[in-house]
């Protein structure tokens, strides 16, 4: 075998030297120190930590987050695979993803500073589409990832999302106010939220909302969604509306024609929000209806126990 590829060189050598003279064999000369050095720089990166040089060069690409981050000796290029995914963090080339979530987890350049700690890293869709998931559907991805072994039936039954666009115009997030110097809130303390914004659905289709709709609001908590879920049923003709209880209060849901698709409204009123009062302030807002997801994540911005979308738009490079 060996053999073969020495063979297989040597009328590479000689072909160059009968077309070039000794050109050719200067070549391969030249090739073989370009090749040594390859291989130099290789092990020379592969045993270095690039966060101690950025440290030591005070070179951060990125100074709000801890890029690059910390890592040891790399001892071969082997594409990494799938299997025990949950025992690799942290992810992605610069380890900015702490977790799978953060690796799925959507946020839209255009709308949000991406770079700010906290924030999805899947930045406007770089590692797949996912901004359409609601957060039931990031946790079950999540979990699944996590399952992946080296006996993992791979295809069968193939399952396809339909989903529309969630576009958010106003998110008022009020949570119980804190005591003095930081007190948790005093016991039964509720919260509030309103939200708005327009429902589209894919060119050419329209969805049914008169069976029910499914809300669900959603932070991050570390290795899943915190999740505040209700079914909707809605009444009227044209302008629906309908209630649901809530995390302990009352949630109103109403939608309006609008084009192809409906504005809502969301209010929410006396309603226990400490699940979701997680420290992240990106914000998900998922309604499903007819089987049909919408969807869109957020970062709230605020002081004390209120927090809104953003007045102005913040781009971020990604």
């Amino acid at each position: 075998y060996r053999l073969t590829y020495v063979l297989v060189f040597a009328i590479v050598g000689v072909s160059l030297t009968i077309l070039m003279g000794y050109t050719g064999q200067i070549s391969l000369g030249h090739w073989a120190l370009v090749g040594v050095g390859s291989f130099t720089t290789a092990n020379l990166f592969d045993n270095t930590d690039p966060y101690e040089i950025a440290l030591r060069d005070s070179n951060f690409p990125n100074p709000r987050l801890p890029q690059p981050a910390s890592r040891g000796p790399l001892t071969e290029y082997v594409t990494p695979t799938l299997v025990d995914l949950w025992n690799t963090a942290p992810y992605l080339h610069d380890g900015s993803a702490y977790t799978l979530l953060d690796v799925s987890r959507p946020c839209n350049a255009s709308l949000d500073d991406c770079l700010q700690p906290g924030r999805g890293r899947n930045i406007s869709g770089q590692h797949g589409v996912t901004a359409m998931l609601t957060p039931q559907q990031l946790n079950d991805l999540v979990a699944f990832e996590k399952a992946l072994t080296t006996g993992t039936a791979v295809g069968g039954e193939q399952t396809q999302l339909r989903t529309g666009m969630l576009s958010l115009s106003r998110v008022v997030l009020q949570f119980p106010r804190r005591g003095k110097h930081g007190k948790p809130p005093r016991p039964r303390a509720r919260g509030g939220v309103a939200v708005s914004g327009v429902l589209s659905p894919d060119a050419g289709s329209r969805v049914d909302p008169s069976a029910g709709v499914s809300v669900s609001l959603a932070a991050p908590d570390g290795e899943q969604m915190a999740v505040l879920a209700a079914d909707v049923p809605l009444k009227g003709r044209g302008r629906l509306r309908g209630h649901a209880s809530l995390a302990g209060g009352k949630l109103t849901l109403t939608l309006s024609p609008h084009g192809s698709g409906y504005r809502f409204t969301l209010a929410g009123q006396r309603l226990d929000l400490s699940s979701i009062d997680t420290g992240n302030r990106d914000l998900t807002v998922a309604l499903v209806i007819a089987g049909t997801s919408f969807a869109q994540n957020r970062n709230v911005i605020g002081k004390r126990n209120v927090f809104k979308l953003p007045h102005k738009t913040k781009k971020a490079k990604a």
